[in-house]
């Protein structure tokens, strides 16, 4: 909670600037102290960001500024030891950059979408490195997961204003908890407010279906299972699998590969003699569920383009729907890691 507190940042360079744009956005009131300064941090004190004295630091700057907070970027292990200890003597919290030892806290990579906020920190030991594993975990959210949770956090609102006894936290909780574990992060940035608080006034013990108070337009992903080895799917592959609202699965695809499926399953029945029948009963079952506002993944062997699927492609295009390919390890190019 910066808002409105004296942050001290001592050096103005590439580190600094992380520093100053944080605190900035935090409301912070800002002074840098530096004989030099990053461009962007030049632009700051022209705007009025923040205040910039230009000179380097003396020991006087700390009693004479007063501050909550302060931050050390500069590559003077000497000044940054003494500005560890003077922070200390007076009780103030002090990050001291690239020296854990003498920080009295740490900065995480974050990651920011409206009200959902992510931070990976590494206790100092590698900064670098929290920032690949945060860009990781960044890549592999659900869309819209920013106003899904915004979505809800209006949803509990609306339902205390509707039904505002606390006698019945013990109906609304169960409620509120089966919508956040159950529905598709998708379907929760686009729920229908009003008729979502209105089924709950008519009866609590009913739990919605998501795709029944939901406006979002189906979506489809074509799915290259590969060589039917669970490890050799994508991480994109995994993560449409668990948020997919139906799956319809060729019948070459593994046993191993359909347990990942946890969600309705169909998967293409055999027609002797009529491959073309078969193929439209697929197409038939994936635009039913697209018309219902779901999310299809349709599970291929090996990989989809390899495997000569643009027909299928083309067919859902004609009713409005544009297919997701999200690519599988092809035998017919990697032979040499089937099993």
């Amino acid at each position: 909670q910066l808002q409105h507190k004296k942050v001290l940042i001592i050096g103005a360079g590439n580190v600094a600037l992380s520093r100053v744009t944080r605190a900035i956005q935090s409301d912070a009131i800002v002074t840098v102290i530096a004989p030099s300064a990053h461009d962007h941090i030049v632009g700051f004190a022209k705007r009025g960001d923040i205040t910039w004295i230009q000179r380097t630091y003396n020991d006087n700057d700390i009693s004479d500024a007063k501050p909550d907070m302060v931050f050390s970027a500069i590559d003077n292990p000497t000044i940054s030891t003494s500005i560890a200890k003077e922070c200390r003597l007076k009780n103030i919290p002090v990050n001291i950059a690239d020296v854990p030892d003498l920080c009295d806290f740490y900065f995480m990579s974050e990651h920011r979408d409206g009200p959902l906020q992510i931070g990976v920190a590494t206790n100092g030991n590698g900064p670098a490195l929290a920032i690949r594993i945060r860009k990781n975990i960044q890549a592999n959210l659900p869309k819209d997961s920013g106003l899904a949770i915004e979505k809800i956090g209006n949803l509990r609102k609306k339902l205390r204003s509707a039904d505002n006894d606390i006698k019945n936290a013990n109906k609304r909780m169960p409620w509120m908890s089966y919508i956040c574990k159950n529905w598709p992060i998708e379907h929760l940035a686009q729920l229908q407010m009003e008729q979502l608080v209105t089924s709950y006034q008519a009866d609590h013990s009913f739990l919605p279906n998501a795709s029944e108070f939901t406006t979002r337009k189906g979506k489809i992903a074509m799915i290259g299972a590969g060589l039917g080895d669970p490890e050799l799917l994508t991480m994109k592959a995994h993560r449409m699998l668990s948020e997919a609202d139906v799956v319809i699965s060729d019948r070459l695809i593994s046993d191993e590969i359909l347990s990942l499926v946890k969600c309705e399953l169909k998967v293409a029945r055999k027609v002797p003699g009529s491959a073309s029948s078969a193929q439209d009963e697929i197409n038939e079952w994936g635009l039913k569920a697209l018309e219902e506002g779901k999310f299809v993944v349709r599970l291929k062997s090996g990989d989809p383009f390899l495997m000569a699927e643009l027909e299928e492609i083309i067919w859902y295009r004609k009713y409005g729907y544009e297919p997701e390919i999200v690519p599988g390890i092809s035998s017919a190019l990697c032979p040499s890691i089937a099993k």
